[in-house]
């Protein structure tokens, strides 16, 4: 075509551009609804996706969070458990020093302490054993 010249239709024709049914019947159309599809598709699928990572990070604060409640609630118990171990220990100490007190104004009294050997004895069973001494030594058992 060059150095001719062109006919006032073909002229038009190329100055117009392609109508709409032009576009439609090269293709064009088709590629461009598949094209917006794809779009759309990849914009739902990357909403999906940042639904998910948030899900996911939702999921893992609150597994954050569950083991330090745990961890805080195991640190509360064993601080109460070594705060009952402190009072226990403490109401052992001031019995130990009752008893020696009271152990001391006993021989201050004239008491004379007597032992049966190492044995620790039961307050149920200590006066039978001791009658039995006593029963053995002075008494009827002779």
């Amino acid at each position: 075509m060059a150095g001719r010249p062109l006919s006032a239709r073909l002229r038009e024709q190329v100055v117009q551009g392609a109508d709409e049914v032009d576009i439609v019947y090269s293709g064009l159309e088709e590629t461009m609804v598949v094209a917006f599809d794809q779009i759309v598709e990849r914009m739902f699928e990357d909403q999906r996706i940042e639904q998910e990572r948030l899900h996911r990070l939702a999921q893992e604060e609150a597994e954050r969070k569950r083991k330090a409640e745990e961890e805080a609630e195991r640190r509360r118990q064993a601080d109460l458990e070594a705060e009952r171990r402190r009072q226990a220990e403490e109401e052992a100490e001031k019995e130990r020093k009752r008893l020696e007190a009271e152990r001391q104004r006993a021989e201050q009294g004239g008491f004379v302490p007597v032992r049966m050997g190492p044995r620790v004895m039961r307050t149920e069973t200590a006066p039978i054993a001791a009658l039995a001494a006593i029963q053995a030594l002075w008494g009827d058992f002779r």
